[in-house]
C-alpha cells in the first residue's frame, strides 16, 4: 500500500474523527474496533483483528477437502451453491 498523505484532525470532548479516505482505504466501518497504543510520544491506531490462524487454517483444509469431493465427478447443477468460504467466517 502506497503512503498517504498525513491529516490533521481536531480533539473534540476526547474524540477524533478518521478522515474518510483513510476510512475507505482500509475498509474501516461504523462499530469496526481499532487498537490504540502510545510509543515513543506517538499514537499508534491500528485495526483490531480477531483471526485465529488455526481455527483459518482448519476451515481452508475442511472446504478444501469439500471441493475435492467434486473435483473427481462433474458436479450437477445446483451441488455447488451452497458452498462459500465467505460464510465460514460471517
Amino acid at each position: 500500500m502506497s503512503e498517504m498523505p498525513e491529516y490533521r484532525v481536531r480533539v473534540r470532548r476526547g474524540r477524533i474523527t478518521i478522515p474518510k479516505a483513510i476510512r475507505e482505504t482500509l475498509g474501516i466501518r461504523d462499530g469496526d474496533e481499532l487498537m490504540i497504543k502510545v510509543k515513543d510520544s506517538e499514537i499508534i491506531i491500528r485495526l483490531a483483528l480477531d483471526v485465529d490462524i488455526n481455527e483459518f487454517d482448519r476451515k481452508i483444509r475442511e472446504h478444501l477437502e469439500t471441493i475435492k469431493k467434486y473435483v473427481r465427478v462433474k458436479p450437477k447443477l445446483g451441488e455447488l451453491s451452497g458452498l462459500s468460504l465467505e460464510d465460514e467466517f460471517e
